[in-house]
C-alpha cells in the first residue's frame, strides 16, 4: 500500500448498516472515529446498492477522501462453497473447477460473480467465496472520482476467521458470524478451515443457528459436547439455548 495514503478505512457493508472505521497510517497507527450509516432499502430482498450508495453519500457528506479501503460484505452479499482437496491443479485450472462447482450449485447467477478461491495446506479443502461483479464494479468506480483506493474486498466471515488466535493457539471448534437475518458458519481445525455453510432466517436467531451447527457437526461426525463456538455478532445475543446443549460460547475478537 502507498505510504500517500493518509487513511485507512475498514468499511463494513450490510442490508441496514455501513460502519466506518477510520484509522491514521504510518508506524503511530490509531484509531480516529467510527461512524455508523443507516441504509435505506426498497420492498423486497436486500440490495448491496444501497449499502454502497449509503456509504459514499455518507463520505461525501464528511467531505474526506485520500483514503484506503477495506471492504468487509455481510454475509447477505456472499456466497460460499467449499472444494475438496485439489491437488496438481494449475491455478487456472483450479478457478475454472471453482466457476464450475459455483455453477452447479448456483446455477446460472454465477456466471455474474466475481470470487477467490482460499489458501489451503495439502489434503485440505479450499473455501470459494463469490459476490457479484457488479459490486466489485460499482466500488471501484465510485472510489476513483473520489481519490479513493479500493485496497481489498473480504467477506464478513473471513475477516472474523483472520482475527481469531493463530500458530500454536489456533482454534479448533466453530466459529460463526450473526446478523440480522443471515448466519454464517465454519468449521476450525487447528485454525483452518474445514466446512462453511450459510442460511437466512427470520424472527430469533439462537435455533437457527444451533440447527446449522448441528449440521455440519453430524456431516462432519464431530461430537459438539463442549465444543467451543467462537460467536460474532455487533449485538448482545441470547446464548442460552446453545449453552444448555453444551456449546462453549466464546467471543470472537474482530472489533
Amino acid at each position: 500500500m502507498s505510504l500517500w495514503w493518509r487513511e485507512q478505512w475498514r468499511v463494513r457493508l450490510a442490508p441496514d448498516l455501513v460502519s466506518v472505521r477510520r484509522r491514521s497510517h504510518g508506524p503511530r497507527r490509531r484509531d480516529l472515529d467510527l461512524t455508523d450509516l443507516e441504509v435505506t432499502q426498497s420492498a423486497g430482498r436486500p440490495d448491496w446498492r444501497a449499502a454502497v450508495a449509503a456509504f459514499f453519500a455518507g463520505a461525501d457528506a464528511a467531505g474526506r477522501r485520500g483514503a484506503a479501503l477495506e471492504i468487509v460484505l455481510s454475509g447477505h452479499f456472499v456466497h460460499y462453497l467449499l472444494l475438496p482437496t485439489t491437488e496438481n491443479l494449475s491455478a487456472q485450472d483450479l478457478r475454472a473447477y471453482a466457476l464450475h462447482e459455483l455453477q452447479s450449485l448456483f446455477g446460472a447467477d454465477a456466471m455474474a460473480w466475481t470470487f477467490c478461491v482460499g489458501h489451503a495446506a495439502a489434503g485440505l479443502p479450499r473455501v470459494v467465496a463469490a459476490t457479484e461483479t457488479a459490486l466489485i464494479e460499482e466500488l471501484r468506480a465510485q472510489c476513483a472520482p473520489r481519490g479513493l483506493h479500493l485496497h481489498s474486498v473480504r467477506p464478513l466471515l473471513d475477516a472474523a476467521a483472520a482475527a481469531l488466535p493463530a500458530g500454536t493457539a489456533a482454534p479448533d471448534g466453530w466459529l460463526a458470524t450473526v446478523e440480522p437475518g443471515r448466519l454464517s458458519v465454519c468449521r476450525l481445525e487447528h485454525g483452518r478451515c474445514m466446512s462453511v455453510r450459510s442460511a437466512s432466517y427470520s424472527g430469533g436467531h439462537e435455533e437457527p443457528l444451533l440447527t446449522l451447527l448441528e449440521q455440519d457437526a453430524l456431516c462432519a461426525g464431530v461430537a459438539t459436547q463442549s465444543a467451543r463456538l467462537y460467536l460474532q455478532s455487533d449485538r448482545a445475543l441470547n446464548c442460552d439455548l446453545l449453552r444448555a446443549r453444551g456449546w462453549q460460547v466464546l467471543p470472537s475478537v474482530l472489533q
